[in-house]
């Protein structure tokens, strides 16, 4: 296992979770539509992360107000529970596994044994679907990967609503459910296997040489350098722009050459073009003068 103590939203935080599938994301992960498939969301989630895999910078965590807001009260939710339980949390870091596919920032941890989650009920919606209806769908996925990540055995999901001062803390312990773990972590793996194809999809265009085609064109240019030694530019180009292949110059002038003898001169000059290239001439050459190529 290993664990990062960078500062959340610092540059190595953002680093230490490129690639990493992290426990806020494991619901989206297994959304899928009616035919079984991965959503939309999913398949970008598995593009984004494989992108990342290949050398792409860690995706920007998106933070709105209600998201600022409830990290601004994360620490207060977590001293109230010190408080009330009489305990001693500890700050966790992000942790991921050894191999770095999967991964999650815990809020604190409780003990040898337990976990605190912090949820911040901005959302009135929200408040009443957890508060009141006790409908805890939008995180248990989280809550097990993390029980799972760090094999214990409880997590106290500390649902804060600061306004409501009257009783601004509540909080559910949900502990560690074998059977919904074993299925979230099949669930996981059969993601990953999905974030790695796409990423072998990537690595095989950024692996193959460059390209540059031509619409319209007969010819495709191909560069001897491999894509990781040349930097590559791209440019609009108008068609009118697009000028000859020495191919198609050659092609040309051997169809239009008057007699065989512009032609043969014409094919002895080819002998530094592809392969091809220059059966392809030859075969040209002949079908102008009605001989064997």
């Amino acid at each position: 296992m290993l664990v990062y103590v960078d500062p959340q939203g610092s540059d190595a935080w953002l680093e230490s979770r490129r690639g990493v599938v992290t426990g806020s994301r494991f619901k989206t992960t297994r959304e899928h539509l009616a035919g079984g498939d991965l959503s939309a969301a999913a398949h970008l989630y598995a593009q984004d992360l494989a992108r990342e895999r290949r050398g792409g910078r860690a995706q920007a965590v998106y933070v709105n107000a209600a998201m600022r807001f409830g990290s601004e009260q994360e620490s207060f939710a977590c001293d109230a529970y010190e408080i009330e339980f009489g305990e001693i949390l500890e700050t966790a870091g992000f942790i991921c596994t050894d191999d770095r596919k999967f991964g999650g920032s815990v809020d604190r941890l409780v003990r040898e044994e337990g976990l605190v989650e912090v949820k911040t009920l901005v959302s009135s919606a929200q408040l009443f679907k957890v508060l009141v209806n006790r409908d805890l769908s939008d995180y248990l996925d989280q809550v097990y990967g993390q029980l799972w990540l760090l094999r214990r055995k409880w997590c106290d999901l500390v649902l804060w609503s600061p306004d409501l001062q009257a009783k601004p803390m509540n909080v559910i312990r949900i502990w560690r459910d074998d059977n919904a773990i074993d299925r979230l972590e099949a669930d996981l793996l059969a993601f990953e296997a999905v974030v790695s194809e796409y990423e072998s999809m990537l690595a095989r265009v950024m692996d193959a040489p460059v390209v540059l085609e031509e619409l319209g064109a007969a010819k495709v240019y191909r560069a001897k350098a491999p894509a990781s030694t040349v930097k590559a530019v791209a440019a609009t180009v108008a068609p009118a722009a697009v000028q000859p292949t020495e191919f198609e110059r050659v092609l040309k002038r051997i169809t239009t050459a008057r007699n065989q003898a512009d032609a043969d001169l014409l094919i002895d000059g080819i002998g530094h073009m592809p392969a091809e290239d220059q059966v392809a001439l030859r075969i040209a050459a002949a079908k102008k003068f009605g001989v064997k190529a």
